[in-house]
């Protein structure tokens, strides 16, 4: 995913937690999962990636907490 579609989904993700009350609770569970994705690479002695923050972010974002629609 390139860097335009994944701001766009960004954006899209903050608009379904706002619309949908959670705007907060979405800002809070992105900075834990940005600062959890680094650490537990840092931890496996693993180079952090933009992929792998990008994933982690989508995962975030899909699981049952949210359920962000990424269409």
């Amino acid at each position: 995913m390139n860097n335009k579609k994944f701001s766009e989904l960004l954006n899209s993700y903050e608009d379904q937690s706002f619309e949908s009350g959670c705007g907060q609770d979405w800002l809070d569970h992105f900075y834990m999962a940005t600062k959890s994705y680094f650490k537990e690479c840092e931890e496996n002695g693993k180079r952090a990636t933009t992929k792998g923050l990008k994933e982690k972010i989508v995962e975030i974002a899909e699981s049952d907490i949210f359920q962000f629609n990424s269409n």
